[in-house]
């Protein structure tokens, strides 16, 4: 796809077709366009990832707008992509109406040039048309794809759901994990110190240009996931230089740095060559010595290892993250969870393989769903040599409504909504006997 240099809604049109017609994900996209990426200011960068990130969160809302306007569906992908950005300029980034209707027929290429006038007159439509769509705009019934969000009504209520997607639609956060002596260092920055200690930034500049970033005194992670770690490092109390965790499926390495900084033996597995470059530089950064293996878990077959604990957030739908990730939303299929949670269970049933008796295992997956949840944990309590270890409301902070009456955790993206929320997780702790 033939497109401008330097013009920002064209950079973004080259973006989102991959994205939604290529079912890549934004963070792959952007790698594989770095080079020309880097050639934008940074005020041009922020408005890229802002607009690309908008239309994704809100495009169930934007389709639903744009087709009161269509006598006939649109065919042509590329062209109902230039209609998706100047809806989102219009409606959610109150951009000059000018510019989004006239930059934004600008991008479309010679070669579609006959589409320029149903653009034009459908942008100028949405613009002077408002009364139309409100209705739209205020509902929450057109974020997400009918069966996400019919299976989250039939397992949470409407209610909850409704106040999942309203969380789901504000902006994500920062958060930061450090040692509470440091966090003065966020001060100008109108930093929120949140129960768990993280503090939480809503607006930031150039991560690596953050107080402190190069000396390796923090690291980014979301509040919610650093409660896997702090859950098994609770089983952990003694001797732990001479304690070997095994933090399976570790990349990025926010846990694993959580557990290297509390003095244990760790051994970092993830498959993903690309995953472990960031985990490397994310430990070098943090003066952290590590042991990190690329291979696939569960080809992963030790000898002769006295292995204490496994930490296994496992791959899962990432139906929790869709506020920071909603890429997700348009690439997660019902049937993906299906095949998700089988894996899931092999990778638990080689956890407690692998693990000395007595040993601890904490699974966390970043999903609300239940098949990937609570499910898959009332099934590994079914063998014969696995008792759970239930999690209690006292070590996890204000989260009291999360513990499940078996003793499991299930957070929900709207939880801690005083702060901003957090991204969705599942969590069980168990003990091989």
């Amino acid at each position: 796809m033939g497109i401008k240099k330097n013009n920002t809604r064209a950079f973004c049109l080259k973006i989102l077709y991959k994205i939604l017609h290529k079912n890549v994900f934004f963070s792959d996209a952007l790698i594989k366009y770095q080079n020309e990426f880097d050639e934008f200011n940074d005020n041009d960068k922020k408005y890229i990832y802002q607009l690309v990130v908008t239309l994704i969160r809100r495009l169930g809302y934007i389709e639903k707008i744009i087709n009161l306007y269509l006598e006939k569906p649109i065919r042509n992908p590329e062209i109902k992509i230039v209609l998706q950005i100047g809806v989102a300029q219009i409606i959610y980034l109150r951009t000059p109406n000018y510019a989004s209707v006239n930059q934004t027929v600008g991008i479309i290429r010679p070669k579609l040039k006959t589409f320029k006038p149903l653009v034009n007159a459908i942008l100028r439509k949405v613009i002077n048309n408002q009364k139309d769509y409100i209705h739209i705009i205020n509902s929450t019934d057109h974020m997400l794809p009918a069966w996400i969000l019919n299976k989250w009504k039939r397992n949470y209520g409407n209610e909850t759901t409704e106040l999942i997607i309203k969380s789901i639609l504000s902006e994500p956060y920062l958060d930061i994990s450090i040692d509470f002596s440091q966090t003065k260092i966020f001060k100008k920055f109108n930093a929120k110190l949140l129960p768990n200690g993280s503090i939480r930034l809503r607006k930031h500049n150039k991560i690596s240009s953050l107080p402190m970033y190069k000396e390796g005194n923090w690291w980014v992670q979301d509040a919610a996931a650093t409660i896997p770690a702090n859950l098994l490092l609770n089983r952990i109390n003694n001797n732990r230089k001479k304690k070997l965790v095994i933090d399976a499926c570790a990349a990025p390495g926010g846990k694993s740095i959580q557990l290297l900084r509390s003095g244990l033996n760790v051994f970092s597995i993830d498959h993903d060559k690309k995953r472990i470059e960031t985990m490397v530089k994310n430990f070098n950064r943090m003066n952290l010595k590590h042991n990190i293996i690329n291979t696939n878990f569960l080809n992963w077959e030790p000898t002769n290892l006295d292995i204490s604990a496994i930490l296994l957030d496992a791959p899962c739908s990432g139906t929790g993250t869709f506020r920071r990730n909603p890429d997700i939303i348009w690439h997660r299929k019902k049937s993906d969870i299906m095949k998700l949670s089988e894996i899931q269970m092999e990778l638990l049933e080689h956890s407690f393989k692998i693990l000395k008796v007595g040993g601890t295992v904490v699974y966390t997956v970043c999903s609300i769903e239940p098949e990937e949840g609570i499910n898959i944990a009332k099934k590994i309590l079914n063998l014969p040599n696995i008792k759970l270890s239930k999690i209690t409301s006292e070590e996890i902070p204000k989260l009291k409504e999360s513990i499940t009456n078996e003793g499991f955790v299930q957070i929900l993206p709207h939880y801690w909504s005083e702060f901003g929320g957090l991204d969705g997780f599942f969590i069980a702790r168990f003990e091989k006997k």
